[in-house]
């Protein structure tokens, strides 16, 4: 449409933008391919959108399809500058980043709420700081802001805040998502092939230290403990959506990137759930014992008052989605949940059912889960589409998913459902719990001793209230496995 009064665009670029990032990026060449595609942009969409032909609009299309190539790209690759003080990837650098800030967001507020017995806001007098935490570095981010130029990076608040840390996981998750968005819309298929088998697979490790020996990335995958472990992109999702405290454009964006990589490719989510679930299975030793209690499932237990604890642990991703079924009060997050779903638990969208890999899967229940060596889940991929196959695989996970996961589908239409209000951190695996007790005992435990010291009249749980949208979308879930499975 028209405008009113003309548009002033360089009183806008020169005193409203900002170029903010969550981590400095010292890649040159990445740092110009990004201020490339926003000038691409901001010329397509806003300076010439009312007069712009359809050529017009072709052309810079295509120029935005291969600078948006370049970045991603430069996100991928190790800085080419010799002056950078990290040898890793501005991905591996992020990654890391938000593994970080979930392990200490998760100790603050549950470090509050066995103090005080409730979460206080994030505003004035109650935003709380950590011990050492100080405000010199949101002091000159906020100096830099009023007299730097526009396109100078201006990173969020770096001190140790419970609100810089949430501000700092959510710009990690709207860059991860963006990162997304331009892998969806600008790359050839191959290079989406080869871009969502990396990202999903790839572990990075947690110390700074031992990743610069490795290039950032490691082989061995341990679920988040917090001490020198490795984490990968599914896993964090999992943690943020599992969180009852993170907000909804946190879900909104976790989400957006899940249905992404099931879109493309749902069998690297079944993959992961699989290598989830099987390391809660056989013997423990010193090795998977931490990551046997994070990843154990644990069945709906109802009291005598019919109430069950819904408490998800922090690495199983599809409990976490099932939870945003069953709690969740925003519409547009149910639905997106319930699409994720449905997309992971479809038969008809298997690429190549005739590339099989009959290793380390299962038919019946003697049999061992597909192994957590990602080398022979590749055995029998498609070497031409990347796709990794196929009728096995899905299988086992629908297996897993009537004999584990239903209960937990329908338990709002059998329970009055209850949920801890905030995450529980995961330094509590390897330290307060008993070596006999399980993560529900120990919510119980703990809601208990709230009470009874009369730090909290609610204690530690709280009440899911009934909500008819969000039980419609579970019967819409439970008539697409009927459809979809009727053979179970």
């Amino acid at each position: 449409p028209d405008l009113n009064e003309k548009a002033n665009h360089r009183w806008f670029i020169r005193n409203k933008l900002r170029f903010r990032t969550v981590l400095l990026m010292e890649d040159e060449d990445l740092i110009d391919s990004i201020q490339k595609a926003f000038r691409v942009t901001y010329i397509r969409d806003t300076l010439l959108r009312p007069t712009m032909d359809e050529s017009s609009l072709s052309t810079l299309g295509s120029l935005l399809t291969f600078t948006h190539a370049d970045v991603v790209k430069g996100i991928m690759c190790t800085p080419r500058n010799k002056n950078s003080a990290s040898k890793d990837s501005y991905l591996v650098r992020v990654l890391r980043l938000l593994g970080k800030e979930i392990i200490a967001i998760r100790e603050f507020e549950w470090k509050i709420m066995q103090q005080k017995g409730r979460l206080p806001g994030l505003s004035g007098k109650n935003n709380l700081k950590a011990t050492g935490s100080s405000n010199s570095s949101q002091t000159n981010s906020h100096s830099n802001e009023q007299c730097s130029t526009p396109w100078k990076q201006h990173l969020v608040p770096q001190d140790d805040s419970l609100q810089s840390r949430k501000l700092r996981r959510r710009g990690c998750l709207s860059f991860l998502r963006e990162m997304f968005n331009m892998v969806r819309m600008s790359l050839q298929q191959s290079d989406k092939d080869d871009f969502y088998a990396m990202i999903v697979l790839m572990d990075v490790s947690m110390d700074e230290t031992s990743a610069e020996r490795n290039n950032g990335v490691t082989s061995k995958k341990i679920s988040l403990t917090g001490h020198g472990d490795t984490v990968n992109l599914l896993s964090l999702l999992g943690s943020i959506l599992s969180d009852t405290n993170a907000n909804v454009s946190e879900r909104a964006a976790c989400l957006d990137i899940l249905s992404a990589i099931a879109i493309h490719e749902p069998s690297l989510i079944r993959k992961h759930c699989l290598d989830e679930f099987s390391s809660s299975k056989g013997t423990v030793d010193d090795n998977n014992y931490f990551k046997k209690r994070l990843t154990k499932i644990i069945r709906p237990e109802p009291d005598d008052k019919h109430q069950a604890i819904f408490v998800c642990p922090p690495s199983d991703l599809f409990l976490s989605l099932l939870g945003l079924m069953a709690t969740e009060n925003d519409a547009g997050i149910i639905l997106e949940t319930c699409e994720v779903i449905r997309i992971i638990l479809d038969t008809e969208m298997t690429t190549d059912t005739t590339q099989m890999d009959l290793g380390g899967v299962i038919d019946n229940e003697e049999d061992e889960l597909i192994g957590s060596d990602n080398t022979s889940y590749l055995v029998g991929a498609n070497a031409q589409n990347g796709h990794a196959g196929g009728g096995c695989e899905l299988n086992s996970f629908l297996q897993i998913f009537y004999d584990h996961y239903v209960p937990w589908l329908v338990a709002p239409f059998q329970y009055t459902l209850v949920v801890p209000k905030t995450a529980v951190p995961f330094s509590i695996y390897h330290g307060e719990m008993n070596e006999d007790e399980n993560l529900l005992q120990f919510i119980k435990m703990k809601h208990q001793y709230l009470l009874d010291h009369e730090k909290s009249r609610t204690g530690l749980l709280k009440l899911v209230s009934t909500s008819a949208i969000r039980l419609s979308f579970s019967v819409e879930l439970l008539s697409f496995c009927i459809r979809a499975h009727c053979f179970r």
